[in-house]
C-alpha cells in the first residue's frame, strides 16, 4: 500500500496512517463500558461549544479548509461534528468494533479519524483536493459534492475524507484488513510519531486480534 501526497493541499495537511489486519465485532461491551462511555461522559462534563470551536486542533483544521476554499461551519471537521454531538448529550452511534475505536480516536485526538476496508481500494493512493464536478455516496448521507475537500484518492477516484466518507471502503463486519487515518493540519512531526504510537496501542488494546502491519506518517 503507497500513499502519496499531489499539489494543491495545504502545507499543514499530512496523514498518520496505520495499516492493520484483524478480526472485527458488531459489539464490544468492554471497548464500550471501560472506554467509550467514561470519555463521552467526560466531553459532556466538561466540552462547551465555546470550547471545542477554539480548540487548536479544531481551529488549525477549519483554517486548512478555508484555504481550500471550504466554509468551515457548512462543512465541519468530523472530530468537530463528533465532538458537538457528544457534548449536547446525544452519544455516539454504535457501528461495529473497528468503527467505534475510530470515533474513540476522533474524540480523544480531536482530529478526524477515517478507517478503510483495504480490498475494496486499488494498492496506490493520493491525498489531494476534489474537483469540480466530483461527488461520492457519503456514509449514511446522500450524494456529496466534494469539490475542495481534501480527499482520499485510489485508481477509481475519491473515496475519503475528514469531513465525511464515502461508502466505497466502508467498514463492515467483513472486513479484515484496513487503514485508520488520522487526518492531521498544522501538528508538528513530534505530535504525529505521539498520536501514532498512541494509535498502536489504543488499536492492540482494544482490538486484541489487530496485527499492525506498518504505519506512516504523510
Amino acid at each position: 500500500m503507497k500513499i502519496k501526497r499531489i499539489e494543491g493541499l495545504p502545507e499543514s495537511a499530512r496523514l498518520a496512517v496505520t495499516e492493520l489486519t484483524f478480526i472485527n465485532s458488531k459489539y464490544d461491551d468492554e471497548l464500550w463500558q471501560n472506554h467509550l462511555n467514561p470519555l463521552l461522559k467526560k466531553v459532556e462534563q466538561t466540552y462547551s461549544t465555546e470550547k471545542i470551536r477554539e480548540d487548536e486542533r479544531i481551529s488549525s483544521t477549519k483554517q486548512a479548509y478555508r484555504q481550500l476554499g471550504l466554509d468551515p461551519s457548512r462543512y465541519r471537521p468530523s472530530s468537530e461534528s463528533l465532538l458537538r454531538r457528544v457534548s449536547k448529550g446525544k452519544g455516539l452511534y454504535q457501528i461495529n468494533t473497528l468503527v467505534d475505536v475510530n470515533n474513540y480516536l476522533s474524540i480523544l485526538f480531536r482530529l478526524p479519524v477515517g478507517s478503510y476496508d483495504v480490498e475494496q481500494m486499488t494498492a496506490s493512493i493520493h491525498y489531494g483536493v476534489g474537483q469540480s464536478g466530483e461527488s461520492y455516496e457519503a456514509i449514511g448521507k446522500k450524494r456529496m459534492d466534494i469539490n475542495h475537500f481534501p480527499v482520499l484518492i485510489d485508481e477509481r477516484g475519491p473515496f475519503g475524507s475528514p469531513i465525511s466518507d464515502s461508502t466505497k471502503a466502508m467498514i463492515s463486519l467483513d472486513t479484515t484488513h484496513a487503514l485508520l487515518v488520522v487526518y492531521s493540519f498544522d501538528q508538528p512531526e513530534e505530535e504525529l510519531v505521539e498520536i501514532q504510537q498512541q494509535s498502536r496501542k489504543v488499536l492492540q488494546e482494544l482490538i486484541p486480534t489487530a496485527k499492525i502491519i506498518k504505519q506512516m506518517i504523510i
